[in-house]
């Protein structure tokens, strides 16, 4: 209740209905949990008191909220904030639009600032704001980051890789429109406007490179294989060796907890102090590769003579390290790019089929792999 007193306010100048101001502000600080299911809001009277607001624009504003089953008013008891989905905060039919564009990304590493530049990109001539989230690779981030970019009415979202917790956190009691979703490499999602990047064969091409070069014991740094967008990784290295009749075991496989340089370098040398005859390792992403790089030096192996290196995402990073990376690129600007013209479409309300639709992949060929380049 005292959150609420606090920190709510009105502007009377405003274009904005009070009841609407009160409205969002309360919605907005149920959706970022700062009220918690099952605490009080102020009684009308003390909130219009506080607001200096008339009696009915309080009451107004309170059974705008439980229309929409944010909380519930019982007799004797007051004004009861209810359990939150997501659902909550649908948009109304007819609403005006907000002119803001959630954009969810996993993380921050080297790969996505050239995603969001194709964003913003194609988003020049657009008035909208942009507001950007990121999940921290944390299913529970991700969640909370879905909900507050809901809450502020965004006009569409365009989420990438953690799209299947929009589609559970709104299976449940959908009544409302949604705004609309671009979903980008999120493979294991049907009947949506998902962009994905051909990851499968990504890992297939730096796979084969390797096997190209009479590597044979090729080992596979990754990412938890459930991950959806990781899956397909695991899938093309495994492709590639079965073709080769090269039908490595799991103590070839070394698991990565997130995309970073740490953990790319704690894994190799895991993976190398258990496997003492690997002459090669195919790292499903960049950041990852080159912490991996680091692990196989202070192991006083050298790259590529002892152990060669492929990688997957082509960031710009890999062009300028020793010796310079052997990496599948992702079209990650032009991936950003398309999912903003898309989703741009959508909320002009052009009615579009969902579709899958897959952006290629390159092999950029350097010196990590064995290649006189």
């Amino acid at each position: 209740m005292n959150n609420v007193s606090k920190i709510i306010q009105v502007d009377p100048e405003s274009e904005l209905p009070l009841v609407i101001q009160i409205k969002e502000q309360i919605t907005w600080m149920i959706a970022s949990r700062q009220i918690q299911p099952g605490e009080n809001l102020p009684s009308v009277r003390q909130l219009a008191t506080r607001l200096n607001v008339n009696l009915n624009t309080a009451r107004s504003a309170y059974k705008r909220l439980e229309s929409e089953g944010l909380v519930s008013a019982q007799k004797g008891v007051g004004t009861v904030v209810l359990p939150f989905k997501a659902h909550h905060l649908s948009r109304q039919p007819g609403r005006m639009r907000s002119f803001m564009i959630g954009v969810l990304v996993p993380g921050l590493n080297p790969f996505f600032p050239p995603f969001l530049s194709g964003i913003r990109e194609a988003a020049q001539t657009d008035p909208s704001l942009l507001l950007i989230a990121n999940a921290e690779d944390s299913p529970q981030k991700a969640s909370a980051a879905i909900v507050q970019l809901m809450a502020k009415q965004v006009d569409g979202l365009i989420v990438a890789t953690m799209g299947q917790l929009v589609e559970e956190e709104l299976s449940q009691g959908l009544s409302r429109p949604m705004p609309p979703i671009v979903y980008v490499d999120q493979p294991n999602l049907t009947g949506q406007h998902l962009l994905l990047y051909d990851s499968e064969g990504a890992a297939y091409q730096a796979t084969r490179h390797l096997i190209e070069h009479g590597r044979r014991r090729i080992g596979l740094i990754t990412c938890p294989i459930e991950w959806a967008a990781v899956e397909p990784c695991y899938l093309g290295y495994r492709r590639a060796l079965a073709e080769a009749n090269l039908q490595n075991e799991v103590e070839y496989l070394e698991i990565a907890s997130a995309f970073t340089l740490d953990e790319g370098r704690e894994a190799v040398e895991r993976l190398l102090n258990r496997r003492t005859d690997l002459d090669a390792v195919f790292v499903i992403a960049d950041v990852l590769a080159i912490g991996a790089m680091q692990g196989i030096k202070r192991k006083g192996l050298n790259i590529p003579n002892e152990i060669a290196l492929t990688s997957y995402n082509g960031i710009e990073m890999a062009a300028f390290v020793d010796p310079p990376l052997t990496t599948v690129r992702a079209p990650a600007y032009e991936m950003g790019f398309r999912a903003m013209q898309l989703l741009q479409r959508l909320i002009a309300g052009e009615e579009i089929e969902p579709d899958i639709v897959t952006l290629p992949t390159e092999l950029h060929v350097r010196h990590s792999c064995g290649c006189n380049v």
